[in-house]
């Protein structure tokens, strides 16, 4: 019989060397934000437990990332450099 296995999505950092070889310096020691299982009511693409960054931008020592949210939405997080677990 087959079970479904769960699953959640996870966001980290990390931080890179600027330089090729682009070596990684830090990464998050555990996760920063994970999926959930908020619902949007009638959107037919809805998975959850799904949180997918897009990109960031840094400005004033905080953070602003795009978010996908259990494949229905997009959202805005702000978050302080110590938030990144890193």
């Amino acid at each position: 019989e087959w079970k479904r296995i769960p699953f959640r999505y996870h966001m980290g950092a990390m931080i890179m060397d600027d330089k090729p070889p682009f070596r990684i310096l830090k990464i998050s020691s555990h996760p920063i934000m994970s999926g959930n299982e908020e619902w949007l009511m009638n959107h037919p693409r809805f998975k959850p437990n799904v949180i997918i960054p897009y990109g960031a931008i840094h400005k004033d020592g905080r953070f602003t990332v795009s978010i996908g949210v259990n494949d229905s939405w997009c959202r805005e997080v702000t978050l302080e450099e110590n938030q990144l677990n890193l």
